[in-house]
């Protein structure tokens, strides 16, 4: 009977990590699949050592003394160290700062079980199993965070982790109790499997429905805003950032259904917020710029995979109102025009400084810079498509609170485009009778 469920655990975690790698090499930007076939293809060697089918034998002197406890403890180790990539990728809004160190640990550990002497690998058992119980913690833990975002399959992964953290400390209670019984492993670890697979076939399969439905209602969308020069004009909206978007979350839905859907949200709240004729000629919460921003970010990053973005904000972010499209349109600005192919390490910084009479914002970069000259004529003139985002808010800013952009730069250097706003701009728009 062990024999036939030990070659069930088997076939299950080769099969498992056949499954993955398959769906890796059609979604390549899955890279989360990696380190899961990873994990199966480790399972698979791990379950082909007597000791993951009879834990008591760390209490076998015989036994201990052989190679094949050493190569067990790799596994664990290693198992462990691809449950924690794999459960850190589940969810990536909140990384962990413990999980570096905790991998860290895994790795050395997995490379000292190769020669740990055999008086030190009951102790070197008892590690890697209580780091088991965090592994498993972890996977509950970031399966949680996906279900609270509304992704309902990822129960699946958090019964899988459950159950295999009560296996664990079933197991691992028992062998060093020297409880002569099977591991009970080798039941549980198709079932952990299975639940991971049908995580995974549900979360891709849902993906790749809600982005294609989402693309073609974003499709529609900027056909008719395409027929509107005025729409294109006053929102500084260029058509081929919008089809270049579009072509991306097209490229992403056969690479990685997530980050297609990822992108479709972003460019839905990009949308949103261009598309709010209304407020053009007021002012809107900081939140509202700040959420466009970071929107449109998002897409960026995906075309510029190197570029950093930082946002220097006090905490909570202050809760004062600024001019539509101030923002983003300076971020555009400095990515579209700051860098180049060659430059290093491309960073883009936001920063809001709060004083008494005004807040300071400023959208700076380290790219190419550019001489005082021609950093001056970019608010005088609309000579060309870069300066007229620049020269947009320059005017506005003048119309609503009489200061423009204010514009440092020196090549090799960088740039910084600043302006101010009163605390009150509401209260100060109406008093200058301009409508909000």
């Amino acid at each position: 009977m062990i024999t036939i469920l030990r070659a069930f655990c088997v076939v299950s975690c080769l099969i498992s990590g056949i499954y993955a790698s398959i769906i890796f090499y059609f979604f390549r930007d899955a890279k989360r699949l990696v380190f899961f076939a990873a994990l199966c293809f480790c399972l698979f060697v791990n379950v082909n050592f007597d000791m993951s089918a009879y834990p008591y034998l760390i209490h076998d002197a015989d036994y201990l003394k052989t190679l094949s406890p050493n190569v067990a403890l790799v596994t664990i180790a290693l198992s462990n160290l691809f449950m924690s990539i794999y459960a850190g990728l589940l969810n990536t809004d909140k990384p962990s700062r413990l999980a570096p160190y905790y991998n860290t640990a895994l790795l050395i550990l997995a490379i000292v079980s190769i020669t740990v002497p055999t008086e030190h690998i009951v102790p070197m058992y008892i590690i890697l199993n209580i780091l088991s119980l965090f592994a498993g913690a972890r996977g509950i833990y970031r399966s949680y965070l996906s279900i609270k975002a509304g992704h309902s399959e990822y129960i699946y992964p958090t019964i899988a982790h459950v159950i295999m953290l009560f296996v664990v400390t079933a197991e691992f209670t028992l062998a060093i109790l020297n409880v002569k019984i099977f591991g009970f492993r080798i039941v549980f670890l198709p079932f952990f499997l299975l639940f991971h697979g049908m995580m995974n076939s549900l979360s891709y399969g849902n993906s790749i429905k809600k982005t294609q439905k989402l693309s073609a209602s974003l499709s529609d969308t900027i056909e008719r805003i395409n027929h509107s020069n005025n729409a294109l004009m006053c929102t500084q909206m260029k058509s081929e950032f919008l089809y270049r978007s579009l072509d991306l979350i097209s490229k992403k839905c056969d690479e990685d259904p997530f980050s297609a859907e990822d992108l479709t949200v972003a460019l839905s709240k990009y949308l949103r917020h261009t598309l709010n004729f209304q407020q053009l000629m007021g002012v809107v919460p900081l939140s509202n710029e700040i959420e466009l921003t970071k929107a449109f970010v998002a897409i960026e990053k995906e075309r510029y995979p190197g570029l950093k973005v930082e946002y220097k904000f006090p905490d909570p972010l202050p809760d004062f109102h600024i001019p539509p499209l101030s923002v983003q349109p300076l971020v555009e600005n400095a990515i579209e025009h700051g860098f180049s192919e060659t430059t290093k390490d491309p960073k883009v910084t936001l920063t809001i400084i709060p004083y008494r009479d005004y807040y300071h914002i400023d959208v700076s970069d380290n790219g190419a810079g550019m001489d005082e000259d021609v950093a001056a004529s970019l608010t005088d003139s609309l000579n060309d498509s870069a300066r007229i985002g620049i020269y947009n808010i320059h005017t506005r800013l003048i119309n609503l609170f009489g200061k423009g952009l204010v514009i440092q730069s020196a090549p090799g250097v960088g740039t910084s485009v600043s302006f101010v706003v009163p605390p009150d701009a509401e209260a100060y728009l109406r008093e200058k009778g301009i409508r909000t």
